[in-house]
């Protein structure tokens, strides 16, 4: 759900009504498909817990290598991984493009680069690819369902499988 909207014409925005106006944006690609709800909410989440308490009261134009270098602070102190600490300066940077965008900002400040090892996921050969396929092909030609779990007490039906993917299109 959108925050509700506030005319933001003053002239020192806040980073937190910077925040808001991003997540509105943001739930319009939501409500266009163009945005993931579950991606949404992971936003917002990462705002509240890290981003708006080290920076939110400062104002948008006070962006700057210390404010960055307090959130990048935190997420150390949380032992955030190299991919989480990437994550929250998309998130920063996507606030300060909407803030430019909107001419809050006059410009948007450097950002630090984090460098993150790419760790490949084993992939398939095109032999164990085939071999996927032709029995995924089987199984939706049997309608069969996808077994029951075993979680400790008791069994859960099919809690892996999201519903649009228990069975699969030809």
């Amino acid at each position: 759900m959108p925050f509700e909207r506030t005319e933001l014409a003053s002239e020192t925005i806040l980073v937190g009504q910077a925040a808001d106006a991003l997540m509105d944006a943001e739930y319009l690609r939501v409500r266009s498909g163009e945005f993931s709800e579950a991606s949404w909410h992971i936003m917002r989440n990462r705002l509240d817990r890290h981003i708006l308490p080290a920076m939110g009261h400062l104002g948008v134009h006070q962006i700057d290598r210390h404010a960055i270098d307090v959130l990048m602070g935190r997420l150390y102190d949380e032992q955030a991984s190299a991919t989480t600490q990437s994550q929250y300066l998309v998130i920063v940077r996507k606030l300060l493009k909407l803030a430019h965008q909107k001419k809050w900002l006059a410009t948007i400040p450097d950002l630090p680069k984090v460098k993150v090892a790419h760790k490949p996921r084993s992939a398939l050969s095109l032999t164990q690819y085939k071999a996927v396929l032709r029995t995924a092909k089987k199984l939706h030609r049997s309608a069969a369902l996808a077994p029951n779990i075993k979680t400790g007490s008791g069994d859960r039906s099919r809690f892996w499988i999201t519903p649009r993917y228990r069975q699969m299109p030809l």
